[in-house]
């Protein structure tokens, strides 16, 4: 598992710290980059179909 992958496993919520550093986000094919100390609900959320 890369680095990459345990941030995404161990951030499914809660708030970054500065050891953290930048983590990508994607809601629905927007990558956005978090900065340390906000708050995210969840790294990667795909595409849902309901």
């Amino acid at each position: 598992m890369d680095q990459r992958e345990e941030l995404k496993n161990k951030h499914k919520g809660g708030i970054l710290t500065e050891q953290d550093g930048e983590v990508k986000i994607n809601i629905n094919g927007n990558s956005y980059l978090s900065a340390p100390g906000e708050t995210i609900l969840e790294v990667s959320i795909q595409n849902n179909i309901f």
